[in-house]
Order: structure tokens, then C-alpha cells, then sequence
């Protein structure tokens, strides 16, 4: 089929995945209505500072879900995702927005599984960042079900205690940075042992077992 918009033959199956990069494409138009979430939702709790418009544009191609809820409503996954934003050099960020759209979800789904973990339904992802629940974030991680989710996991949230660290900064809020030193300090002592090492040693197991043909 051939694209309205840029006049290249697509096969059908990749006509929708060629949108999304298009560049005579608009970027305020959007192709899937059913799916997609829309901006004044984006909008709804938080300040427009805080959501720029790389982000705006990321955010309004999730699927609408409860995920998508999750990640919109949760002050540190919104700075997370600024964050990896900010991390990219290329200014085009369609080309990172699979990859950012996928991170964003991993996090939303591990805020999920936290909040079923001690029964707290609607509480944010800042709040598991405390020396006492630190067991809790190594539990639901080892329950993730890709032995790679796990150890990215791992990585994600020492980003995640950089940004709350660096939130802390920013409102002078001590207790806070203190808090979030602990669990960060528990990590690099702890998750080695209690997660990651695991993983990776099955992960060289099944590379070991793994039929020759």
C-alpha cells in the first residue's frame, strides 16, 4: 500500500509502524484514535512543566489501559520518563519512542505488582523507596516474568533513586534524601545477592543446556 503522505509502497502489516516515523507526517496527528491517549487526560494532574513536549509526544501514543493510567498519574514515572528523554542525543525522538513507550510500561507494571504485593491499591512508586520495603522491590522483581526484565529492573531502579535524590535536592527535603541514600545503599549491598546473581546464573544455565544442532 502506498502512504498518503510520503507516497513509499508499505507492506500492510507495517503501514501503521511506518506512520509513526514518517516525516511528512504532522506530529499532531494522530493515527490511531481507539488507542491512543488523549493530551487534556495527559494534562489533567499535573503541571505542564513538568511534561515536556518530547514527552507530551510519547505519552499520547500509549495504548489506553490501565497501565497507561498508572504511568500518567504517578509523579516519579513521569520524571523517569523525562528522564530518559533527556538521556537521548538525538533530537528526533520518534526514533527512541518504541523503546521509551516500552520502559515507561515495564515501570507501570512493577508499580502494579508493588501496590498488589502490601495491599496498597493507590499508592505512588516514591512510596516503596523506604528502607522497609526494600524486600518488597526484590520480591516483585524476582517475580517479573523475563529473567532480562529482572536484571533491567535492577537498573531502573538505580535511576529511580537518582531522581528522587536529585527531587530531594531541589526541595531541600533531607528526611527524603536520607531515605532514599538508605534504599540505594541497600541495593548496591543487597541485590546482588538477593536478585540479579540468580538470574544471571540461570541465564548461563540455559545457555549451557541449550541444544547443538
Amino acid at each position: 500500500m502506498a502512504c498518503t503522505h510520503c507516497y513509499a509502497l508499505i507492506p500492510k502489516v507495517n503501514l501503521l509502524k511506518h506512520l509513526a516515523t514518517c516525516k511528512n507526517l504532522e506530529k499532531n496527528t494522530t493515527m490511531r484514535k481507539l488507542n491512543v491517549v488523549k493530551t487534556p487526560q495527559v494534562m489533567m494532574k499535573f503541571p505542564a512543566a513538568l511534561i515536556s513536549e518530547e514527552l507530551r509526544e510519547v505519552l499520547s501514543s500509549l495504548k489506553d489501559d490501565s497501565v497507561a493510567y498508572c504511568i500518567m498519574h504517578d509523579n516519579l514515572i513521569l520524571h523517569y520518563g523525562q528522564f530518559l528523554i533527556d538521556k537521548q542525543v538525538d533530537t528526533e525522538i520518534y526514533r527512541y519512542k518504541s523503546y521509551l513507550k516500552k520502559k515507561l510500561r515495564q515501570t507501570a507494571d512493577f508499580l502494579i505488582a508493588l501496590r498488589k504485593h502490601p495491599e496498597r491499591p493507590r499508592a505512588p512508586l516514591e512510596a516503596f523507596f523506604v528502607p522497609k520495603h526494600f524486600d518488597t522491590l526484590c520480591d516483585v522483581a524476582k517475580g517479573m516474568k523475563s529473567d532480562d526484565k529482572i536484571l533491567k529492573m535492577g537498573f531502573s531502579i538505580t535511576d529511580l533513586c537518582g531522581i528522587l535524590k536529585g527531587i530531594a535536592n531541589r526541595q531541600d527535603n533531607d528526611e527524603m534524601w536520607r531515605t532514599v541514600n538508605k534504599v540505594q545503599e541497600m541495593q548496591k549491598a543487597e541485590w546482588s545477592s538477593k536478585v540479579s546473581s540468580r538470574v544471571q546464573k540461570s541465564k548461563k544455565r540455559k545457555r549451557l543446556n541449550k541444544v547443538q544442532v
